[in-house]
C-alpha cells in the first residue's frame, strides 16, 4: 500500500505531498485539475511511466496482509 506520495516540479504542481490512509483513496476533481499528471508520477516511481517532475518519492508499507485483500498467501 502507499502510504506517502512527494512530487516536485511537475506538470502543474510546484509541489503535492499526500499522506494516505487505510482503505479506498478516490481522486475527483475538474477536467485540467491534475489527476492524470498525479498518477503519471505515481506510475513513475514504479518504472511504469515517464514523468516531468524533478523528483517523485513513494513511501510503501512493507507489510501487506494479501487476505485482506482477499488473496491467499
Amino acid at each position: 500500500m502507499i502510504n506517502r506520495v512527494l512530487m516536485k516540479e511537475n506538470l502543474g504542481f510546484k509541489e503535492v505531498e499526500l499522506e494516505i490512509s487505510q482503505g479506498l483513496t478516490v481522486f475527483t476533481g475538474l477536467s485540467g485539475a491534475g489527476k492524470s499528471v498525479l498518477f503519471k508520477g505515481i506510475l513513475s516511481a514504479f518504472a511504469l511511466s515517464e514523468s516531468e517532475a524533478k523528483l517523485v518519492e513513494i513511501e510503501l508499507d512493507d507489510k501487506i496482509d494479501l487476505e485482506e485483500y482477499g488473496i491467499e498467501g
